[in-house]
């Protein structure tokens, strides 16, 4: 079962991880292996956010993600040093341009404190390696802001307020796809074409060749899909793309579940892990 940390505990791990200089040398490049609404004010654009937290151990690995459809942003591999991780920071860029900074203090008793900074507002889930090998994933806490600082000085750093509910903030930025789960009673596919894909395709927020069809599954009645949109945009954007008037069953994080014209309970998608 996933480890929840307390937001306080949190909140002073940052603070003594900024005021420790974790960033002030050079980053280091660790061996990577990635997978390829409401109107609020407007985020500041040097925003960062950071959650952090403490490892039993030291780890050999790690891996980042989107704690609403297990989707991996980001992961990093010790294997070519001794035995686990030490302490640095390590930069993970992927082809997609997105940015995530991990950096790592010994804790003095055998284990590692850890932060993880980006400019990217999703909650997390996190599955660290240790050195013999086992695995343990955790759930950091909500997201600290970090104001007047950038990746090159984090040492600058002022933290803000912790994040309960980011994704209703659609001035914010996230990381990865939004996954849209569409379900019709009676739907065909030239509906489900009409009335969500060419509608997404036709977007300015994003490239037609990011939308995804990752799953259609014809039914005895209707069909059940999954869209994948890769954009830092929020639900609330995508949702008002499509046509048809769609009932929203669900809006959790970066999963959001449509359905159309149904008297009968739609499938349910299952409980997202952190794949492989």
């Amino acid at each position: 079962m996933p480890v929840r940390l307390s937001g306080r505990y949190v909140m002073l791990l940052i603070v003594f991880l900024i005021a420790a200089g974790m960033s002030s040398a050079a980053p280091i490049f660790a061996e990577e292996n990635i997978p390829a609404g409401n109107t609020l004010p407007a985020v500041p654009s040097g925003t960062l956010y950071q959650v952090a937290f403490k490892a039993a151990r030291s780890v050999k690995g790690m891996a980042i993600a989107e704690y609403s459809t297990g989707e991996v942003l980001a992961s990093w591999s010790f294997s070519n040093s001794a035995s686990s991780s030490s302490s640095g920071t390590y930069y993970n860029n992927d082809t997609a341009g997105r940015k995530f900074l991990l950096s790592i203090k010994d804790s003095g008793d055998g284990g590692q404190f850890i932060s993880l900074t980006s400019r990217f507002a999703n909650l997390l889930r996190v599955k660290v390696t240790y050195a013999d090998g086992i695995g343990q994933e955790l759930v950091p806490d909500f997201p600290i802001v970090l104001f007047n600082c950038s990746f090159e000085d984090m040492t600058a750093c002022a933290p803000g307020g912790s994040l309960s509910s980011p994704y209703q903030d659609c001035s914010r930025a996230f990381a990865g796809y939004v996954e849209l789960v569409v379900t019709h009673s009676n739907g065909t596919w030239k509906e489900f074409e009409q009335n969500v894909l060419q509608r997404l395709k036709i977007s300015p927020e994003w490239n037609a060749a990011d939308i995804c069809t990752f799953v259609f599954r014809k039914l005895d009645r209707g069909f059940y899909a999954e869209v994948r949109i890769t954009t830092p945009n929020c639900l609330q954007t995508v949702s008002q793309k499509l046509q048809g008037n769609p009932a929203i069953l669900s809006a959790q994080g970066r999963q959001l579940i449509v359905n159309y014209k149904t008297a009968a309970q739609p499938p349910v998608p299952p409980v997202p892990i952190i794949q492989d």
